[in-house]
């Protein structure tokens, strides 16, 4: 019988208590960010692009949905909604590196409330705290810099978030190894 976990953290980091979990996500870290930091610019286009595809698929679908319930309900909110998707995926899909912008000021806000999520996790352990805060703490000024500076550049700010992904990514992945070196020694598991 399996019992509870010895490291629980409140982050989705460790969450799931799974280490392969945590690897795959340390590496999707790293690839994304090798990805960011030798195709810059294009990789920021195709991201928005593909963005655009989606949200212009969600809005046609939408319209579908409102169309097959709107004699029942009669009302016109769906309409809006969908019609507000497709053009949202239209401006991305025709000029995707101005969503793209859009987007870093999200990942920015993303970032400073993943790293209070993870300086709330690490205050809440003792294993890992250092390596958790620290992330935490680097989440934060990520996200800082990107939101206060957006006009810094879209290159400063893909490189400096490639950085930021590189750096997340070996953090990460040495707590999934740490973690599965706990889960090894358990000899309840």
């Amino acid at each position: 019988m399996r019992g509870k976990p010895k490291i629980l953290l409140a982050s989705n980091l460790l969450a799931g208590y799974s280490w392969p979990f945590i690897i795959a996500q340390a590496c999707g870290a790293l690839l994304l960010g090798v990805l960011f930091l030798l195709f810059g610019q294009a990789i920021l286009q195709l991201l928005g692009f593909a963005v655009g595809l989606l949200l212009i698929g969600s809005g046609i679908q939408q319209f579908r949905l409102w169309y097959m319930f709107q004699q029942s309900r009669g009302q016109w909110s769906g309409f809006v909604y969908a019609l507000l998707l497709f053009l949202a995926g239209t401006g991305l899909v025709l000029f995707p590196l101005f969503g793209v912008f859009q987007l870093l000021i999200l990942v920015g806000i993303f970032s400073i409330l993943h790293g209070v999520e993870l300086l709330i996790a690490a205050f809440r352990q003792n294993k890992c705290r250092f390596l958790a805060g620290s992330n935490g703490i680097l989440s934060i000024l990520c996200g800082v810099i990107i939101f206060v500076y957006p006009g810094a550049g879209l290159r400063f700010i893909n490189t400096l978030f490639a950085c930021y992904l590189i750096f997340y990514g070996f953090i990460t992945l040495f707590i999934g190894l740490k973690l599965r070196a706990a889960v090894s020694a358990d000899p309840e598991q």
